[in-house]
C-alpha cells in the first residue's frame, strides 16, 4: 500500500501528492482564487496514477452542489478558472521537475 493511503469501502483511497496540492493552491492564487484542500471518497483514476506518481484533483464548484449526476452543472466561468488552474499547476510542475 502506497503511504498516506488507506483502505476505504473495500478499494484503496489515495494518498494525494502533497508538493502537487501545495503548488495547486500556489497556482490558483496566483489567478486571484481561492482554494480548499479537500477529500474526495469518489474512485477516480487517481487511485492507479498514485501508486506511479504524486497525484491531486482539481474541483470546481458545481450548481447546488450536485455531482456525478445528469443534473451536474458548472458555470463556464467557473471551468475556465478551473482548467486554468490545472495549466498553471502543470506549468508549476514542470519548473520543478516533479513530474520526471
Amino acid at each position: 500500500m502506497v503511504p498516506g493511503s488507506a483502505i476505504v469501502a473495500g478499494s484503496m483511497a489515495s494518498g494525494a501528492g502533497v508538493a502537487a496540492l501545495a503548488l495547486v493552491a500556489v497556482a490558483a492564487e496566483s489567478l486571484g482564487l481561492s482554494s480548499l484542500a479537500m477529500p474526495s471518497g469518489a474512485g477516480h483514476d487517481a487511485q492507479s496514477i498514485a501508486m506511479l506518481a504524486p497525484v491531486g484533483m482539481i474541483f470546481i464548484p458545481s450548481i447546488d452542489g450536485i455531482s456525478h449526476s445528469p443534473r451536474e452543472y458548472s458555470e463556464p466561468d467557473a471551468i475556465v478558472a478551473g482548467v486554468n488552474v490545472l495549466l498553471h499547476t502543470l506549468l508549476k510542475l514542470d519548473e520543478r521537475d516533479l513530474i520526471r
